[in-house]
């Protein structure tokens, strides 16, 4: 399968994405339960 050179970007880039996200999952995680909370405690509906 051949790609273009904007499909080769697109990829590359959203497979770099997807590394990023693999390796800020564990923090990311963390921020997200915090901000849920912060979320959850500012409007408890």
């Amino acid at each position: 399968m051949t790609f273009g050179s904007r499909e080769r970007k697109a990829w590359s880039k959203e497979f770099e994405e997807e590394t990023e996200k693999k390796k800020a999952d564990g923090n990311e995680r963390k921020r997200t339960a915090r901000i849920k909370g912060r979320l959850l405690w500012l409007n408890p509906w």
